[in-house]
């Protein structure tokens, strides 16, 4: 083996460019793709080692990364509508060196990685930033998604004409009353409500309930849901005179 202090002269050449004598660390161009560097060494009597070539792939290029939503989604002007069970999932690909992470924030909070699907159980909206990194450290720029999570029913409430007197939970009407379903949802809003009398056929509710059993007793129930599947359930109950 050649002692360090007999070494004379370390030659270098990437592609095909011509040689060059070693002095310090350097770039490879600024190109992406395969590049090759070949080297050997002589000592002071030039006696050269052989030449030894390496290959090098030049990524420069960040990944490519993308959101979707899973299951229920309701556009509504520039708001997107969500519920507490849509699968919100990050996806990158990489054609160079790999993906090596995918991290995200939302609402300016702390990043964290992203990799797996996740939901949001709390209403209220969101902004999601989101960003990816390969295995050679290649970021990509922000991307950004913003939704609205709508984890809250519809609220049913109800009033008869002629109002009915009302004891307990059970309110007396007469048979020819009407029956008035109200109902209300803070984000999405109601997109359709059913009622059923005494357990019969669910029937949609459009104006007023005015075919009610001749007398005794009628339990009322209602099913409200609004345009991201959020569902309320209710009864009510009569005494018909």
């Amino acid at each position: 083996k050649e002692k360090i202090n007999e070494l004379n002269l370390i030659r270098y050449t990437i592609d095909e460019g011509s040689k060059e004598p070693y002095k310090k660390p350097f770039l490879l161009p600024e190109s992406e793709g395969r590049h090759q560097i070949r080297f050997d060494a002589s000592d002071r009597v030039e006696n050269f080692t052989p030449q030894v070539t390496r290959i090098f792939h030049l990524d420069l290029t960040p990944p490519e990364l993308k959101h979707r939503l899973t299951g229920t989604t309701y556009p509504e002007g520039d708001r997107l509508y969500i519920n507490a069970q849509t699968k919100i999932e990050l996806s990158a690909s990489d054609a160079g060196a790999g993906v090596l992470q995918i991290l995200c924030r939302l609402n300016g909070g702390k990043v964290r990685g992203c990799r797996q699907p996740f939901s949001l159980k709390t209403s209220g909206p969101y902004q999601l930033e989101y960003f990816g990194l390969d295995r050679v450290k290649n970021r990509s720029s922000m991307h950004q998604a913003r939704f609205f999570v709508d984890s809250e029913p519809p609220q049913v409430g109800i009033r008869t004409s002629p109002s009915g007197r009302k004891t307990g939970s059970l309110t007396t009407i007469g048979r020819r009353a009407l029956v008035f379903l109200e109902t209300e949802d803070r984000f999405s809003g109601v997109k359709e409500v059913f009622y059923s009398i005494n357990g019969g056929p669910q029937i949609l509710y459009r104006r007023s309930i005015g075919k009610l059993p001749k007398g005794g007793k009628m339990e009322l129930n209602v099913l409200a849901e609004d345009w991201v599947g959020n569902q309320q359930k209710s009864s009510f109950f009569f005494n018909i005179e």
